[in-house]
């Protein structure tokens, strides 16, 4: 739809809609009140990856990823206490490197700062690239997942409507 304009701001707090001039966001958690029409779009599965370098061969055992500089995000803030819970380990108390956007986690996990925990579905091309490798085990869920949220009284405008409808085709 090349006649569709889309105008992109990221936030870290929720949009609101009676004060904001947004027709649509895409909402990272759980769908919140009850007048806005929710699309389910993509689960989030976060994967613990550092640049090979950094990972190399010190990472045996998921206790190891402890004995690395951790990047965590700032709206994850339980992910990394998850991701060793489930692996059986007692991770590190504190000393997290403090991101707000997964796009910069990502570049500080590729120059070698850190182990992050990034979404699958962004980090795919470096893994294959090789810029970026899974240091252990599996991943975790999160806690919610991504929706395209829409103020019920917008919900009929014929732009919503067809970037709604091409977003419901090409979502997983």
């Amino acid at each position: 739809h090349p006649e569709i304009a889309l105008n992109l701001s990221t936030r870290l707090a929720p949009v609101d809609f009676r004060a904001e001039p947004f027709d649509a966001a895409i909402h990272f958690g759980r769908p919140q009140g009850n007048d806005v029409d929710c699309l389910p779009l993509i689960r989030e599965r976060l994967l613990p990856v550092a640049a090979p370098a950094l990972a190399g061969d010190r990472v045996r055992r998921a206790g190891d990823v402890a004995t690395l500089p951790l990047l965590h995000l700032a709206t994850r803030e339980r992910a990394w206490s998850r991701w060793f819970r489930q692996n059986g380990v007692d991770g590190p108390a504190s000393c997290f490197m403090m991101f707000d956007q997964f796009a910069t986690m990502a570049q500080a996990a590729i120059h070698g700062l850190g182990v992050a925990l990034l979404p699958d579905f962004m980090i795919g091309q470096d893994i294959a690239e090789g810029r970026l490798v899974v240091v252990h085990g599996d991943g975790i869920e999160s806690t919610g997942q991504y929706f395209l949220i829409c103020p019920r009284d917008r919900a009929a405008r014929p732009p919503l409507v067809a970037f709604r409808a091409w977003l419901a085709a090409t979502a997983p």
